[in-house]
């Protein structure tokens, strides 16, 4: 089987060690500060602006673009250079444009998920969520698979922790 052609899409990524989140959403949206939170977190920019998504076995890369490997953008100080990481899977994507708290959102949804025809992915709605880059942290150094659990399932599938 032919692998699907890889895809420049207009978001941010960030790792930390082979996981990483893809952060989409508007021009203006907060999709490089949110990865320079991250950064400032521990993550490593995996590319910022662009990233190229390959789907390889149901599971999606991300890699920078060569012209744009290593580059981030700071708004009102400029670009900055930096170490970066080459390729990560991505095991969430973010979405700025989507309210991701307030009074009309539930405290524990359904899990949201976004994909292609070759890959499907846990989506966090990210908009006015002060907190997001903990969160997103928290999921990237210390998840599993599943990432994210629904609510309703099973009291096993909900307390399957691993002590570490």
């Amino acid at each position: 089987m032919i692998p699907p052609a890889p895809q420049i899409l207009h978001a941010s990524c960030v790792a930390v060690a082979d996981r990483a989140v893809l952060i989409t959403g508007a021009s203006g949206s907060g999709k490089s500060t949110l990865a320079l939170q991250l950064i400032g977190l521990g993550g490593l920019l995996v590319a910022d602006d662009q990233v190229q998504v390959t789907t390889l076995e149901g599971i999606l890369w991300g890699t920078p673009p060569r012209p744009l490997a290593g580059l981030i953008e700071a708004r009102g100080i400029g670009l900055i250079r930096l170490n970066y990481q080459a390729q990560a899977r991505i095991v969430v994507v973010v979405d700025l444009d989507r309210e991701g708290a307030g009074l009309d959102v539930p405290r524990l949804p359904q899990v949201r998920k976004i994909g292609t025809d070759h890959a499907a992915l846990p989506l966090i709605t990210g908009k006015n969520r002060p907190n997001l880059a903990y969160e997103l942290m928290a999921c990237l150094r210390y998840g599993r698979d599943p990432l994210l659990v629904n609510p309703d399932a099973p009291p096993k599938e909900l307390s399957d922790a691993r002590v570490v």
